[in-house]
């Protein structure tokens, strides 16, 4: 195989998968998906053999151009299966690789916000009810720092004029980077009982004298939120956030 003949190759697989990749952010799929999409499209077909023939058959494309890509595109064909074989796992590979540098960039960006904060609150939520508490610290001058994981809630609050920085509560290094070890309070302002139960127990870990107020869906999740190191609760109801 000549140089030109891998040239080929190099160009027809890599080539074909871009263009699939631009045809699942088009159609905005998810990143896994388009993945293994270009994946499982990126080698050649029949038609593909037959109008590359038909094309050197009526000389519309010269020998030296069309044997090289018959013979790349015949390769690509044979390393389809294998393609197809291995196209979830790498899907998994790149796709946890883009979301970890995504979830470095949030930290960075959490942890510039909060580096000249001491003595502050950490607002998890601001949302309907997160907005009028970011309100009252900022009519106490208090110094604050809001966390939002919905994208539409994170542009109202920020268009509103709070600080607010966009990141997944529930991760230790997002409740990290928000200076937690270094806050005063913490006020969670949705009620999903799994994650603020995760956030209690590691504000009690990194910093014991921190006050908690956390919204509770009912009265009879008072008391076990209380348990799990809440210093106030309040009835926020289901929509809280």
């Amino acid at each position: 195989m000549c140089i030109r003949d891998r040239a080929w190759i190099a160009v027809c697989l890599p080539g074909k998968a871009f263009v699939m990749i631009q045809v699942g952010a088009i159609m905005r799929w998810p990143a896994p998906v388009a993945v293994r999409a270009a994946l499982i499209l990126a080698h050649g077909g029949e038609a593909g053999l037959l109008l590359l023939t038909q094309a050197m058959r009526v000389n519309a494309l010269e020998a030296s151009v069309g044997q090289p890509a018959l013979l790349a595109l015949a390769v690509s064909m044979a390393l389809g299966p294998l393609l197809i074989q291995a196209s979830s796992r790498f899907a998994e590979l790149v796709c946890g690789a883009s979301h970890r540098l995504k979830a470095r960039a949030e930290e960075a960006a959490i942890r510039e916000e909060s580096q000249d904060l001491s003595d502050h609150a950490i607002l998890f939520g601001c949302g309907r009810v997160g907005r009028p508490v970011a309100l009252v610290l900022e009519a106490a001058k208090a110094p604050y720092i809001a966390i939002e994981s919905d994208l539409v809630r994170f542009r109202r609050a920020k268009t509103s004029g709070h600080k607010v920085v966009f990141g997944d509560a529930g991760r230790k290094r997002v409740m990290e980077a928000a200076g937690v070890a270094r806050a005063r309070l913490v006020v969670i302002t949705f009620d999903r009982r799994h994650l603020i139960e995760r956030i209690l127990h590691y504000v009690r870990q990194q910093n014991p004298a921190a006050s908690s107020v956390v919204s509770a869906a009912d009265d009879q999740e008072i008391s076990s939120l209380a348990r799990a190191g809440a210093s106030t609760e309040y009835c926020g109801g289901p929509r809280a956030g």
